[in-house]
């Protein structure tokens, strides 16, 4: 039998999983892209050569919806015939619309259709409203980061509950507390002790809310750094940065925009407090990120946030700056309650490991074997 052999066939080649590295290449800057490399990685070590990886011969991420859809239309189909695959597993965007191998996809947030605005053109919105959600229904099973956003699928897109299958992710395992000696990254210089929200700059992460909460931290003399990190969209960004200059003009906001990888762990180890009021997310890496490295988090009380975080953050009302503001001024001005949420943290992140997310991942490979 195969080195683990947890899924009860031989690794001498009478079964083949393939897996769509793809989404990781180009770095971990997107949750799909870090998902995939951790469950990849996971799953690896936990199936050895019963699970191969396929991806473009670049090494240059996709990056229009024409590489996207040639890449998992064409090339993926052709892969999975001269591969003799068994299954195929898709961590993220659409599987291949004819192809006579069982399909697993993994879906993380139906962001795109509460927000369909955020999607940037008639190719965007084609691929995620219309090309993505029809591959989903030729799956043999669906995974989804969470109860939310399987509920999400159901409620929807109207996906029947026999077809899903919920697995909570892991905490990512490359970003982790960096002592002040080691710090290098050139942008933050002697910034520390801020409130730092990490997040694409659209309107789902509800940036304007936090900005509201800052104000008001302001008014009562709480005067901390607020640093801002993520890739601006649609705009969104730029609104923010507007509303900043008008409003707030001699406060000490940093948008820092897209930060590499490789200082993350550094950003969250300076930080005093991590904020995410976002309206919706499929699972949410960030605040999870942001314990990693013992900075406690307040977080709306959303059903991801609800389900992914519990009691290890703060969690207020959506929309609701003034309670927002008060968690933050509690946080920022008690150091024995921020002890205890770090404490909380460390235990989330404990919980929640690649590992056990591999373990039942495998069992749902082995449910399409049987």
């Amino acid at each position: 039998m195969g080195r683990n052999a947890p899924l009860g066939y031989s690794s001498e080649g009478n079964q083949m999983i393939i897996f769509d590295y793809q989404p990781a290449i180009g770095g971990r800057n997107t949750g799909v892209g870090i998902y995939t490399a951790e469950i990849y990685s996971a799953l690896k070590t936990l199936l050895g050569e019963e699970l191969q990886a396929i991806r473009r011969k670049t090494n240059h991420p996709i990056r229009t919806v024409a590489e996207r859809v040639y890449w998992e239309q064409v090339q993926v189909p052709l892969l999975l015939t001269s591969r003799k695959a068994h299954i195929f597993h898709s961590p993220g965007f659409a599987l291949p619309l004819f192809s006579s191998v069982p399909c697993i996809v993994t879906v993380h947030d139906v962001a795109y259709f509460q927000f369909p605005r955020m999607l940037p053109g008639y190719a965007s919105r084609f691929y995620w409203l219309s090309l993505a959600p029809a591959s989903w229904r030729k799956a043999a099973q669906i995974l989804t980061v969470s109860q939310t956003t399987k509920q999400a699928l159901m409620e929807t897109l109207h996906f029947p509950e026999e077809k899903l299958t919920a697995i909570l992710s892991g905490t990512p395992t490359d970003i982790h507390f960096l002592p002040q000696e080691e710090h290098r990254f050139p942008l933050l210089k002697n910034l520390c002790d801020y409130l730092l929200f990490v997040g694409t700059l659209e309107v789902r992460k509800n940036l304007h809310t936090l900005l509201d909460a800052y104000g008001l931290l302001l008014s009562r003399k709480i005067f901390v750094p607020l640093v801002i990190v993520g890739e601006f969209r649609n705009d969104y960004g730029r609104k923010m940065q507007r509303y900043v200059a008008e409003t707030l003009s001699t406060a000490p906001i940093h948008f820092l925009g897209f930060v590499p990888r490789n200082f993350m762990s550094e950003v969250y180890s300076r930080a005093i407090l991590y904020v995410s009021p976002s309206l919706a997310e499929g699972f949410g890496f960030c605040p999870l990120e942001a314990m990693s490295c013992d900075v406690p988090c307040v977080a709306s009380r959303i059903p991801a946030h609800q389900e992914v975080l519990g009691d290890s953050a703060w969690l207020v009302s959506l929309n609701n700056p003034e309670e927002l503001a008060y968690a933050c001024e509690k946080l920022l001005t008690d150091s024995d309650l921020r002890r205890a949420f770090c404490q909380k943290g460390r235990e989330k992140v404990a919980e929640l490991t690649w590992q056990k997310t591999a373990e039942k991942t495998a069992e749902l490979y082995r449910s399409l074997f049987q």
